[in-house]
Order: structure tokens, then sequence, then C-alpha cells
């Protein structure tokens, strides 16, 4: 994950992950769509014609300072994704995203083994008490695909086991 230093004006990372991150999901959103659109033509009625899935993560809410890039191009994605929902959902194309918190991929895998105290920290910090499978993450998007989520649409899922419902401050006032 590349980092940022939010005071550095000659820090060019929040445009490299837009380049990197949202541009591309943009764009292969608006030929899946086209594509969508084409094969419905014609066709009547009035369930689903497709449904795109994007993926974000929870940086878009939870902020780290040198992670300040990863946020914001996070928080494009989320709100790409609500745009397209909008503007696709006349062409009956649902467009949903998935924001996951931690999710044991290999390159989590690499980063703990380095760093065995993030494991802690992040089970620690998750009220499920663990990182998600990528069985788990997989299993989300199937949801999003399936007609179960039907009326769906401009809808960012969380997958975190709760790490975003909790108030870093360990004070009980505000």
């Amino acid at each position: 994950m590349l980092t940022s230093d939010p005071l550095d004006p000659e820090d060019d990372s929040t445009e490299v992950l837009l380049t990197e991150n949202l541009l591309p999901t943009l764009r292969l959103s608006q030929q899946v769509a086209k594509r969508m659109m084409k094969q419905g033509e014609g066709r009547e009625g009035s369930g689903p014609q497709g449904s795109i899935i994007n993926l974000s993560s929870i940086a878009a809410r939870r902020t780290h300072p040198e992670l300040m890039a990863y946020s914001v191009s996070s928080a494009a994605m989320d709100q790409m994704t609500r745009s397209l929902s909008v503007a696709l959902a006349p062409h009956r194309i649902r467009v949903n995203s998935i924001a996951f918190g931690s999710v044991m991929s290999a390159s989590l895998k690499s980063v703990l083994r380095e760093n065995r105290a993030y494991r802690e920290d992040i089970e620690a910090h998750t009220p499920l008490g663990r990182i998600a499978s990528p069985t788990e993450l997989t299993k989300t998007a199937q949801f999003l695909a399936s007609e179960a989520s039907g009326f769906m649409t401009g809808q960012v899922v969380t997958l975190d086991g709760g790490r975003t419902l909790l108030d870093p401050v360990a004070a009980p006032v505000h």
C-alpha cells in the first residue's frame, strides 16, 4: 500500500492512486455497462439487466494520515459507485461496492509475517476478533451479483467484522 505525506505538496501519491485504483475501475465499469445495455436491447421486462460490483476499502471512512491518498481513492470509489448506480438504474443495471477491512490475502500474509504485532492489533480492534477470509469476500460479491440483492443499488456494503463501528476514544464521554 502506498503511503503518503499529507503535508508534502510534492507528494503525488494521491494522483498515483486515483490513476491506479479509481480510473481503471471507472473505465471498466463503463465498458461493462455498455455491453450489458447492448445485450439487453429488445428485451422486455423489469428484471435486472446486470450487476456491477466494485471493491473499496474501509479506509474511505477510517483515516490514517499516512494513508491519506489511499483513503481519498477509496472514498472516490464509493462515490463513483453511487453515481454510476443512479446513471445506470434506468437500464436496470445495479452498481454496488464492497468496502472491506482486513482480508487474509497473500499481501496481508506477507505484511503480517514481517510485523507480527499488526495481526494482534487488527484482531484486537475488530469486534469479531479475527481477519476475514478471501471466501467471505467472494460470498459477499456473490450475494451482490445474485437475485437476492435485486433491489439493491448504490450501496457500499462493509465487510470488516465490525471494525468501523468502534470509537477509538476510550473515554465514555464526547
